[in-house]
């Protein structure tokens, strides 16, 4: 055999050796396991009849000394306004927003609260994101069933940049009176997610359900149950305070409403940030929800 054919060879089998050794460096770094920390907060609308330390005034700085002292990765906000996404943008330099009635050129009539999501620009890329509304006619701004507003739910997926893995965040909120509303938002969430992330994707969802888990009409949340897992009840460090505090001490008053559920993950910690050391007793009539989670 020439010496030439021989060189030549050689040469295919290095390149052979190259190409199949590259695969499992390749496949092994895919494989590596990224953590993120979703937090889902009912901000709390601006009225006027919060007044004192309940005013937007006296909240707003709170809030942002809440946002730096925990740092949550990504954040689904409910019961925003253009004043409070304003003032989040120009607060929280590090984080990029998915705002939908901006970016759709949509307003929304009175009492219609657009979902709103940030995340830490130089953790995650943006992949893909989308708003649809709990409703019969999801595609377009609109009431469902016997619901008081217009309600919806907002959606990103993202990238960790430094392990490459892909993920789903789904940030609403359901109506707080209208029974049916309750029942079919629930349902129209996890038709919706199903059909957004596949049967695959990491999902993260979070809100203000309006609906008590432990009592009356608590059953209306079981198709969550059935698809996805509870960040509180699941996480190996978990924390059982109740959400939604009403502006008051009296814990009898309190009860929980705002939730964060995962499929394709491990959640590792869940927290109800119930702290009142940012400024004024209480940012908001509800405390955020915050789980870290790995997968």
């Amino acid at each position: 055999m020439g010496s030439s054919i021989v060189k030549k060879m050689r040469r295919q089998l290095i390149i052979l050796i190259i190409a199949f050794t590259a695969i499992p460096l390749s496949a092994k770094k895919t494989q590596k396991e990224a953590t993120v920390t979703y937090m889902s907060f009912n901000i709390r609308f601006i009225t006027p009849k919060d007044e004192g330390d309940r005013s937007w005034e006296s909240r707003r700085p709170a809030v942002i000394n809440m946002f730096n002292d925990v740092q949550p990765d990504v954040v689904g906000i409910q019961e925003q306004s253009e004043a409070w996404v304003t003032y989040l943008r120009e607060n929280l330099k590090d984080y990029d927003f998915y705002i939908p009635d901006y970016k759709e050129g949509v307003t929304l009539p009175k009492n219609g609260f657009s979902m709103v999501i940030f995340w830490k620009k130089n953790k995650f890329e943006l992949l893909d994101c989308g708003r649809f509304f709990l409703s019969e006619t999801p595609d377009k701004p609109s009431k469902g069933w016997d619901s008081n507003h217009y309600r919806n739910t907002a959606w990103v997926e993202l990238k960790d940049k430094a392990t490459g893995r892909r993920f789903f965040c789904f940030d609403t909120h359901l109506d707080h009176k209208g029974l049916v509303a309750k029942e079919n938002g629930v349902l129209l969430n996890v038709e919706m997610i199903r059909g957004i992330a596949g049967k695959r994707g990491v999902v993260f969802l979070g809100g203000d359900m309006n609906i008590i888990r432990t009592k009356g009409k608590g059953y209306l949340m079981d198709p969550y149950y059935a698809y996805m897992q509870s960040a509180q009840d699941t996480a190996i460090d978990s924390d059982t305070a109740l959400t939604f505090n009403g502006y008051s001490d009296d814990l009898t008053t309190h009860r929980c409403l705002d939730y964060i559920f995962y499929r394709g993950a491990e959640a590792l910690k869940f927290d109800v940030v119930d702290h009142d050391g940012y400024g004024v007793r209480f940012i908001s009539d509800h405390y955020p929800v915050m789980a870290t989670f790995r997968f």
